[in-house]
């Protein structure tokens, strides 16, 4: 759906979330980063591959996806790097500033509560780190200009033919 752009921005995501304002390692040090709706773990496994990050924590609520997960970083060799955890993001098992720094990639639309869900991922985060979050959400707008036509019509017209096609769901 998004011409394979996500894996660019899933990697300029977890680049940002692990940087500081210089483009540097994070100035807290190294530690543990957090990736919420995890999914089937790309983002907690491109953020275990970042300089500064010892281990992640991949979170998703949907008890189906940990064992994809779990798969994808045994292919990659990256099981040591990451535990998989089921968990809430309205309410993360974590003490206050704990990570270095937490993203969600693609995960943010399907949380009910969005404002909880951003106060929970920022009170795990250490001071000074990073909340990143990566995702595509329908215009609200009523923009006229040409990108906005542009967006608008792929995403209501193109993507739900293709979730159709691809997905047998044209919500999907």
């Amino acid at each position: 759906m998004t011409g394979g752009m996500h894996h660019v921005w899933r990697r300029r995501a977890t680049a940002l979330a692990t940087q500081n304002g210089e483009g540097e390692a994070p100035s807290t040090g190294s530690g543990q980063a957090l990736d919420v709706a995890t999914g089937t773990g790309d983002f907690a496994l491109d953020l275990a591959r970042r300089p500064g990050i010892s281990q992640v924590v991949g979170l998703d609520f949907a008890p189906q996806m940990l064992p994809l997960a779990r798969k994808k970083a045994q292919r990659r060799k990256l099981s040591h790097r990451v535990h998989w955890l089921l968990g809430d993001a309205l309410a993360l098992p974590f003490p206050d500033d704990h990570f270095l720094c937490t993203t969600v990639g693609f995960g943010l639309r399907n949380f009910h509560d969005k404002e909880a869900a951003l106060k929970e991922m920022t009170r795990v985060v250490k001071p000074r780190g990073r909340v990143v979050i990566l995702d595509i959400l329908p215009s609200t707008g009523t923009g006229t200009g040409p990108v906005h036509r542009l967006f608008r019509l792929y995403f209501r017209g193109v993507v739900p033919r293709l979730g159709a096609l691809l997905a047998g769901n044209k919500e999907a």
